[in-house]
């Protein structure tokens, strides 16, 4: 009888080693998947702007690219004009939805902060 009551107590005894092990397995997994869904969260707070840039981005770098046959030449007063004026347009067209981005993500990580403070309260 006295093995059986020995061989319980290690049994219960290596039991809760392994109950123990397990929970700081778990909470390592929790704090290991926050840091993951944090990083996935500003990804995906970065990707409309990369979506809305490229389309923007592409025409404004073909102005500057020249091709191989062609020499480089002093940009004249009136192609530099006409850049500006290219540039003016694009910010009078895509500047008002910029400006709306920005106040949306802005009020997105605002909400984000608040909701991160409340739970550490």
């Amino acid at each position: 009888m006295k093995e059986l009551e020995a061989r319980k107590r290690a049994l219960v005894a290596e039991s809760e080693r392994c109950r123990e092990a397990l929970q700081a397995e778990v909470a390592n997994l929790r704090h290991y998947t926050s840091g993951f869904f944090k990083a996935i969260d500003r990804v995906r707070s970065v990707s409309p702007w990369i979506l809305m840039v490229v389309p923007l981005a592409i025409p404004f770098f073909r102005l500057f690219r020249r091709s191989k046959a062609e020499a480089p030449r002093s940009s004249s007063l009136k192609g530099r004009l006409a850049k500006v004026m290219l540039g003016l347009r694009l910010y009078r067209q895509y500047g008002p939805m910029v400006r709306s981005l920005v106040a949306q993500f802005q009020a997105r990580r605002n909400a984000a902060a608040g909701r991160s403070s409340a739970r550490q309260v």
